[in-house]
Parts: C-alpha cells; sequence; structure tokens
C-alpha cells in the first residue's frame, strides 16, 4: 500500500490556520475553510481556546499530521500540535482529493489527546 503525502493545498492550508490562531486573529481563520463551517458559533469558541493555548506555547510547538483515504476517495487530516507542557491541539480537515483543486473543511480545532499520528 502506497503511503499517502499531504497535498501543498492541504500543507498550507494547515499552515495559514497555525497562522492565524499565532496571530489570534478569527478575521484571518474564518474564510480559511472552502465550505462554511457546520457551526460558526462553536467554531469560533474552538479557535478562541486554541489560538490562547497556542499562543501560550509560543514557539514551543510540535506538528505531526496523519491522513486517512475514506470509501470515497476524499481525504481525512489529522494535525496535532503539542506543546512542551503536554497541551495537545488538534485539527482535523476534510479535502475532496489531493489536488490543488481540493474542497478543504475544517471540522474541529479543539484541545485533546487524541490518537497517535503517523508523521507525513
Amino acid at each position: 500500500m502506497a503511503t499517502l503525502e499531504i497535498s501543498s493545498s492541504e500543507r498550507d492550508r494547515i499552515e495559514r490556520v497555525l497562522q492565524a490562531a499565532i496571530s489570534g486573529s478569527w478575521k484571518e481563520f474564518k474564510p480559511l475553510p472552502d465550505e462554511p463551517f457546520s457551526s460558526e458559533k462553536s467554531m469560533l469558541d474552538q479557535f478562541e481556546d486554541s489560538s490562547n493555548r497556542i499562543r501560550r506555547a509560543g514557539a514551543n510547538l510540535e506538528k505531526s499530521t496523519g491522513i486517512e483515504l475514506q470509501e470515497d476517495g476524499t481525504r481525512f487530516i489529522l494535525t496535532k500540535f503539542n506543546s512542551n507542557d503536554g497541551t495537545s491541539i488538534i485539527l482535523t480537515l476534510h479535502s475532496t482529493d489531493d489536488s490543488e483543486f481540493s474542497i478543504i473543511s475544517i471540522w474541529n480545532f479543539f484541545q485533546g489527546t487524541g490518537p497517535q499520528i503517523v508523521v507525513q
């Protein structure tokens, strides 16, 4: 079985989410998904909490990303940001495919332990 790799579009989106969190800017974060959030209020709450935790961690973040191909060909992407103090922030994305035209949605952005991630 071939190893799945994160596309450049997916990698860019993850980095843009991280930069918005570091700056604490909901205005930068809100337009990042290609589809509306299922609950904007819930995502705002998740963003504010995750952003605060990421900013407190500063440059001491370790990032790992894993990807799972779904039966319908779409991609489930889980990125975990770990800090030295044991805080973990989990970002989950859904991507229609690995092309530059993929539709990428942000599903969750929260503190948690989450599964072990195979680094890509």
